[in-house]
């Protein structure tokens, strides 16, 4: 494998066997070529371990992939671990249960070595709800003024589509171990305005999204998850000197998961600069 290369695709992976195929392969498929995988199973009890040592013997792509084998430490700390090692001057997150759609790296690499102010970079993505009973194509905001007042009612950009530079995420030590969920945001809030943020139009992920393969969703009772994302978003007030008034948008997270789901969407519409177009 090249010392260096342009991206660094980083998974980890626990107890993924019924999805982990799918995530690599839709790497493997993409139309950008100057990539390694980088996966880190994360003492997984199922047959995550075999499915992806027979990925790689099967395909013959030891070029392409390291893979680490490890106790279980926690998403948090498999992370930081990819992080410190990666080759590449981007890192691309995916998460395990989802998969990216083959142009992706290319216009994430395309538009970073255009835009060299850009710091983190998310995209559009196709969503699929099966907690919501919902499918759609969702895109946040794509300018950094915007997507960082929207911090304050929730997180604009989806960390599974996230490409961001590597020396900037290693110079703050990678994400906050104390940090249980959410650390997304609670990265970016660490970086603050020092960085700028930007998401492409056009959905180049897909977000499979069910209750039994979602770690926020699975571990948290909905009350403690949205008391940790309000803090963050207030936080966000602060950090981005946003007005006041944005207090009311957090508190709004905390009685937001027990509106009526199709209430739910008129106020992603009316509120937030987050547009959705439903799949039949």
């Amino acid at each position: 494998m090249n010392k260096n290369v342009m991206v660094t695709v980083l998974i980890t992976a626990y107890n993924e066997e019924e999805k982990i195929e799918r995530c690599i392969d839709s790497i493997l498929g993409q139309s950008f070529s100057d990539f390694e995988i980088l996966i880190i199973n994360d003492g997984s009890t199922d047959n995550t371990d075999t499915i992806i040592r027979n990925i790689i013997k099967k395909k013959d792509i030891n070029h392409k992939i390291r893979y680490i084998n490890r106790e279980n430490c926690g998403r948090i700390l498999s992370l930081n671990e990819g992080i410190f090692l990666a080759k590449g001057k981007y890192i691309a997150i995916q998460d395990a249960d989802d998969y990216s759609l083959k142009d992706r790296l290319l216009k994430q690499v395309e538009f970073l070595e255009n835009n060299s102010d850009i710091d983190i970079l998310g995209t559009a993505y196709i969503r699929y709800d099966s907690i919501r009973n919902e499918k759609y194509i969702r895109r946040y905001p794509l300018e950094d003024k915007q997507i960082k007042q929207e911090m304050c009612k929730y997180i604009p950009i989806c960390q599974g589509s996230m490409m961001l530079k590597t020396n900037l995420i290693k110079s703050v030590g990678g994400y906050n171990t104390k940090c249980k969920d959410a650390e997304d945001l609670d990265l970016w809030l660490r970086l603050g305005n020092n960085v700028k943020f930007a998401n492409l139009s056009e959905p180049y992920y897909v977000y499979d999204l069910t209750l039994s393969n979602s770690f926020f969703h699975s571990n948290y009772k909905t009350w403690e998850r949205n008391y940790r994302v309000f803090k963050l978003n207030c936080k966000a007030i602060k950090v981005f000197s946003l007005s006041k008034l944005n207090y009311i948008y957090a508190l709004a997270r905390l009685i937001y998961p027990y509106i009526p789901t199709n209430l739910k969407k008129i106020i992603r519409n009316r509120c937030s600069k987050i547009q959705e177009k439903d799949i039949n």
